[in-house]
């Protein structure tokens, strides 16, 4: 499978084109073959991400819940909760994946 342009991929919408999905802005000149398979790997990217957003979002909140649940256990001397650094990495996906 050819690979995909490099992320993170910015998005940038036309005015007024409510139909946009996704540009790859080439310049003046026509696509050559190299950059045909770029659009095209861009593509399946693109379907795929979108594919499994809802479910990988789904099974990541799941697996938040758990860590949460474990880091309670795990306390300080002083009593309070210590969220392990991979529940608060899994928070940062979490809402970035939400865009919040």
């Amino acid at each position: 499978m050819d690979k995909h342009t490099p992320t993170p991929w910015k998005l940038s919408l036309p005015d007024g084109d409510s139909r946009f999905v996704a540009s790859i802005q080439i310049g003046d000149k026509s696509l050559n073959d190299r950059e045909q398979v770029l659009s095209n790997a861009d593509a399946a990217f693109i379907v795929r991400a979108v594919n499994a957003h809802q479910e990988l979002l789904d099974a990541a909140k799941e697996a938040l819940e758990k860590l949460e649940l474990i880091d309670q256990i795990n306390f300080d001397e002083t009593g309070e909760e210590m969220p392990s650094p991979e529940t608060e990495q899994l928070r940062q996906a979490i809402a970035k994946a939400e865009a919040k």
